[in-house]
């Protein structure tokens, strides 16, 4: 027997902390561009670069939904039921959801904007529907909040995601590399046209984040598979440690090469980002202790 982690990974709250917080962050950093920094090291591209770690949100999201699958296949747990689990996420989600969306009406009421019948029709039944992130004009100019955009994404993955699990479980390799093939392709395709769409409708395309959930369902398989046939000894700990902080100074490296196009460099490197977000989470969850 190991002493890792197999059923709750208490890593994984803290990294979702530290994303969140540094989500957060970015946002007040957007209202006041305050420098960060420590005497003479730069802090700055934390907050400035933190809209990245979204993306390491939807990593997690993945990884962590894929626990029960990669349970059943390692330590021959039950697979998870596909009603139960859209009954969790429905559980989960629409409560504050729907919330959000009653406190911008209220707020929308309040401020007494000008705001057209159509467009708030409009506006309510794409959120209502969580396919508010496929029309231009509502990611521009919705009434609602606009990081929702989120929500519609993971609600769009959550209808599927079972099925692609079981199938990750039968055929792992297949799996990933169909779900890596949809996202490059879709990359390869949206650069190509980019120029002729708006860039915040192909930005977070549903079709290129197929990669970010690949590697979440990938590493969690991974991290199941090692821990099964591997114990816990000093030397390992201090190996992952090291390649957990490795991982974050490329993530600085690669912060450092984002030019003006922000957007077409987050389309182009999303998946590159996902598998150095995937190996963080990873080491980090085996690195030693209080790290």
């Amino acid at each position: 027997m190991n002493d890792y982690e197999n059923k709750y990974i208490k890593v994984l709250d803290g990294i979702r902390a530290l994303s969140i917080m540094t989500i957060v962050w970015f946002h007040f950093w957007q209202q006041s561009w305050i420098y960060h920094h420590i005497g003479k090291i730069s802090l700055d591209y934390i907050p400035r670069y933190g809209y990245l770690l979204v993306d390491m949100m939807i990593l997690l999201s993945s990884f962590c939904l894929f626990i029960p699958y990669a349970r059943s296949k390692f330590n021959q747990d039950d697979i998870p039921k596909t009603k139960e689990f859209y009954q969790k996420r429905l559980i989960r989600i629409l409560p504050s959801y729907l919330l959000s969306m009653v406190i911008s009406i209220i707020f929308l009421i309040i401020s007494h904007k000008n705001v057209s019948v159509s467009f708030f029709i409009k506006d309510t039944l794409t959120h209502l529907f969580f396919i508010h992130n496929f029309f231009p004009d509502i990611i521009s100019s919705t009434n609602y909040i606009g990081v929702l955009w989120t929500i519609a994404l993971e609600m769009q993955f959550y209808l599927i995601y079972p099925f692609i699990a079981k199938k990750f479980l039968k055929h792992p390799i297949i799996t990933y590399t169909i779900m890596i093939s949809i996202s490059i392709v879709s990359t390869i395709i949206i650069n190509l046209t980019i120029n002729n769409y708006n860039q915040s409708l192909l930005v977070n395309n549903p079709l290129i984040f197929f990669s970010v959930y690949a590697n979440g369902m990938m590493g969690c398989y991974l991290y199941f598979k090692y821990i099964k046939i591997q114990k816990r000894n000093f030397i390992k700990d201090i190996f992952f440690t090291i390649i957990s902080i490795t991982c974050i100074f490329i993530y600085k490296y690669l912060c450092s090469s984002i030019g003006k196009d922000i957007q077409i460099w987050q389309i182009n490197y999303r998946f590159i980002l996902s598998i150095i977000f995937i190996i963080f989470i990873i080491s980090t969850i085996l690195s030693i202790k209080y790290y």
